[in-house]
């Protein structure tokens, strides 16, 4: 996918298909949702980021379904790389720990100061940016607490999170 349109809409809404055609009439539903998607090849509402938030916070049951075990969740909730300086490229210091599909906030290490709360606590969760839309979920299970949003605004230089996404997690 181009994510470089220089500000013109694609001339197809989604992945074009192998042939080039961009008709949905053939697409097979729940077959593959990837042609719906930029990059992360999540497209999701506001809601459905809370409800990921609230499985996680409860520890893979959500409002009385369980989908996936506690012990799942809690390798979730585990870094498996932290940058000590010199182990890694941390995207100007976006991303200094991360896990199974997640990222950690607050690592602490140099050049990892970013986190978009304030607070110095670290939270688990994920970013996303596509198109000029800039989302996450940052969730605080020692405190049972979460935050996820949306928002568009100009991206800033030298800095992983935006002024509005500090605003929004804040």
């Amino acid at each position: 996918m181009n994510d470089d349109l220089h500000g013109r809409r694609p001339a197809c809404a989604v992945t074009p298909a192998s042939d080039g055609s961009c008709d949905l009439a053939s697409w097979p539903a729940g077959a593959n949702g990837a042609i719906f998607s930029p990059q992360g090849e999540l497209r999701i509402s506001a809601r459905g980021l809370v409800t990921i938030g609230r499985l996680l916070l409860g520890q893979g049951s959500v409002d009385g379904v369980r989908l996936l075990q506690p012990r799942s969740v809690r390798l979730l909730e585990q870094p498996l790389w932290r940058f000590d300086g010199h182990n890694g490229d941390t995207g100007d210091g976006f991303i200094c720990s991360y896990g199974l599909a997640v990222t950690f906030t607050a690592n602490g290490g140099a050049g990892c100061a970013e986190e978009p709360v304030g607070d110095g606590r670290s939270r688990l969760g994920h970013s996303g940016d596509a198109y000029g839309l800039r989302s996450g979920l940052w969730i605080d299970p020692g405190k049972g607490t979460g935050v996820a949003y949306f928002a568009m605004d100009v991206e800033v230089p030298g800095s992983g999170y935006t002024p509005t996404e500090r605003r929004l997690a804040r």
